[in-house]
């Protein structure tokens, strides 16, 4: 039976997910405190790891939910995490920079134990399409400006949880050999145009993106984890590919967005489906599926 549980709590501790138990997880973390979802008053909003003004600080608390991840993902799973550096520093220095954070990120996970094993370059937009988006790269403000690169690449990194029974890897592709051939290259160009900083929640990525990583690092069935899930674009896309999926987002206004996208209750005539949500700050446990709704249970 798939599943699809929503936590509406703060990812640096999971105790909704038994170890060993999780085949991939796909996310993309906050930005430190270079771009700010939640507001004061949100229910939440102390969790939130981006309100963070230390980046050492930042790193050393995201580094608790990669802890997590790796104690709940079964030995030879992957993590992917879509992660950016940070060209319009200028927002938070006052003076043009690019803020590096890929490396620090790359680091923070590796101390949890995963090990980076492959990476992605992913073209968000095409050059006529950036040069539109980044005012600063255009022709005819590089007489009063700093030349510089369009900022329209972001990075997907795959860590490997190590086994130490080394066992045979046995896959169900569900993808062809025309798009391995693709997608193996290296460079992903996906389309990032109508995804981008959404105000109501998070930086989204578009399902595309979530398809393809999870197609290529899991079988049906299989079980995918977002430890930020922000507007839900990783459940949407393992529900439309036929994979369970577990779910943490800190702010609980996010909760009818979350339902409205991946079309919470919704079942399929052929294979029974378990909707769960938990909800921390109220301690409400709800299902739909089968036919149960409880209050009050913590079930892990």
């Amino acid at each position: 039976m798939r599943y699809y549980k929503i936590v509406i709590g703060d990812s640096r501790t999971m105790p909704e997910v038994q170890s060993n138990t999780v085949d991939f997880i796909v996310t993309s973390p906050p930005y430190w405190t270079l771009d700010v979802f939640s507001k004061e008053g949100d229910v939440g909003s102390e969790f939130d790891i981006s309100r963070y003004h230390s980046q050492r600080t930042f790193f050393s608390e995201i580094a608790k939910t990669w802890k997590e991840c790796e104690r709940v993902l079964r030995p030879g799973g992957i993590l992917i995490c879509e992660w950016e550096d940070y060209p319009p520093g200028s927002r938070y220095c006052g003076y043009p920079r690019e803020i590096c954070l890929c490396g620090p990120m790359v680091d923070s996970i590796e101390k949890s134990g995963l090990v980076l094993i492959s990476r992605w370059f992913v073209r968000k937009f095409e050059p006529g399409v950036a040069l539109e988006k980044f005012q600063y790269t255009m022709y005819s403000n590089l007489k009063s400006s700093i030349p510089r690169a369009i900022a329209n690449v972001a990075y997907a990194f795959a860590f490997y949880k190590k086994e130490y029974t080394l066992r045979p890897i046995v896959r169900k592709l569900d993808f062809t050999r025309e798009e391995w051939e693709a997608w193996s290259d290296g460079v992903w160009n996906i389309s990032f145009m109508g995804t981008g900083l959404d105000i109501s929640g998070g930086a989204t990525y578009p399902v595309e993106f979530a398809k393809r990583c999870i197609k290529v690092f899991t079988n049906p069935g299989d079980i995918v984890l977002d430890p930020f899930l922000g507007t839900a674009t990783t459940m949407k896309a393992a529900f439309q590919l036929g994979r369970s999926c577990i779910g943490f987002e800190v702010l609980e206004r996010m909760l009818p967005t979350i339902r409205s996208k991946v079309g919470y209750g919704t079942q399929d005539m052929f294979e029974p489906i378990q909707w769960e949500i938990v909800n921390r700050y109220t301690q409400e446990v709800k299902k739909n599926g089968n036919g149960n709704n409880n209050a009050g249970q913590n079930n892990t």
